[in-house]
């Protein structure tokens, strides 16, 4: 990272980086049981949500993207 990127986005980077690790993700056995579900229906939906954080993804789709890009500010602060 050079100084004028660690100048403008450092910060930036770091809250990143902590969010993040305060994250606990969807367990790999689950996201594979999913796949093999996909993979064995005989008429596929087109998407498909696994773990607990995909139904937040969802409600995001469906706001403003001012309202969303003002979430994501205040996650990150």
């Amino acid at each position: 990272m050079d100084a004028e990127f660690g100048q403008l986005y450092g910060r930036l980077m770091q809250k990143f980086g902590e969010f993040g690790d305060r994250q606990k993700g969807t367990a790999p056995e689950v996201a594979a049981e999913k796949i093999l579900d996909m993979m064995m229906a005989v008429s596929p939906k087109y998407r498909y949500r696994v773990g607990r954080d995909s139904a937040t993804t969802y409600m995001q789709a469906l706001l403003p993207l001012r309202v969303q890009e003002w979430l994501i500010q205040r996650v990150y602060r």
